[in-house]
């Protein structure tokens, strides 16, 4: 996957560091990674390097560690980015629910139209943000469309699904990450 992106977001990325105070916050070198199993091996080659900052879409952990030992790949990881001076920017939910982030990004490789979001999670300038995206989809759509187009858009192998494959589709719901905090909505709302 390229990451041509991450050097254009680069210049915006380091403008929106804040610096406290009078004391200034310079990073010299970057470090992109998207997959959290990389964790160690990313670690380790930011420390190659040389680089200050690692910015990720997953971040290094997702439940509270009680402490930093070498046995545990992950707590490794953070014990060898501290070591190093290393800091860690993770953009994960970030970029799940904001406006024009993945979970739009997903609607729209799959022909998702009119799309709201999901589960609200807040407001900023007027733009509502939020996990998954709900909308409309093409007159005339069939769940076996749709299940094509997923395979197709995502150039996935195959997918899992529950339903008649004959049925026709008139809204579909795509939520980056787990979803299963939304799946008693999208029942009740059809």
């Amino acid at each position: 996957q390229s990451f041509d992106m991450w050097e254009e977001a680069t210049p915006k990325i380091l403008k929106a560091i804040e610096l406290d105070g009078d004391s200034a916050l310079y990073y010299q070198t970057l470090s992109f990674s998207y997959l959290k199993t990389e964790n160690l091996e990313k670690a380790k080659e930011a420390i190659q390097k040389n680089a200050d900052l690692i910015v990720s879409h997953h971040p290094v952990m997702f439940r509270p560690i009680q402490s930093l030992t070498d046995t545990d790949p992950q707590t490794r990881a953070i014990k060898l980015m501290a070591e190093h001076g290393i800091s860690l920017f993770s953009a994960h939910t970030n970029l799940d629910s904001v406006r024009g982030g993945l979970n739009d990004l997903l609607a729209s490789k799959l022909g998702i139209k009119n799309t709201s979001v999901l589960e609200h999670r807040g407001e900023y300038n007027g733009s509502v943000f939020g996990f998954g995206r709900v909308g409309e989809v093409p007159q005339n759509t069939k769940l076996s469309d749709m299940l094509a187009l997923c395979i197709s858009a995502l150039s996935a192998s195959g997918v899992k699904y529950i339903g008649d494959t004959d049925k026709p589709i008139k809204k579909a719901a795509v939520n980056c990450g787990s979803g299963a905090d939304a799946i008693d909505y999208c029942i009740d709302n059809g």
